[in-house]
């Protein structure tokens, strides 16, 4: 089905607004005018929202959430950086196993919202990499 991933980052933006408002988020977003591919809607829509999700759920108060989304040679590169900070022997490389948490998450939930987002990603032919970034945690999206 023909989308456009643009639409569907503000569409997850929209739904998490009120927690974004109560927190003082501020949200850097760097979109193109336009971002289509074709993929399965309800799919991609879990992905993005779940990342995005953790990204608000994590984000202490007053702190930025980065969301830039570009074009790299045939990819589509979506990341999202939030300012969460994470203890030196946090493991990136479980993150897309189900029921993951890193150890210093004090947030409820049950550790599968990256594991979906991760297989989602899989099932469009695309990775999901986790990772320390500039500014704290950085989830990237390749599809």
């Amino acid at each position: 089905e023909g989308l456009d991933l643009r639409d569907i980052i503000h569409h997850a933006l929209q739904s998490h607004s009120r927690q974004i408002q109560s927190s003082e988020l501020t949200l850097m977003l760097k979109l193109p005018e336009s971002c289509p591919l074709t993929g399965n809607k309800d799919s991609l829509h879990w992905m993005v929202n779940n990342v995005i999700s953790n990204a608000v759920k994590f984000s202490p108060s007053g702190d930025s959430i980065r969301i830039s989304l570009l074009h790299e040679e045939e990819r589509i590169i979506l990341e999202v950086e939030n300012t969460a900070s994470y203890p030196d022997d946090a493991d990136f490389d479980s993150i897309c196993e189900p029921f993951t948490r890193l150890s210093s998450t004090t947030a409820p939930g049950f550790g599968l919202g990256l594991a979906i987002a991760c297989r989602a990603a899989e099932r469009h032919g695309g990775t999901l990499v986790a990772d320390r970034g500039n500014q704290g945690f950085l989830v990237r999206i390749s599809l």
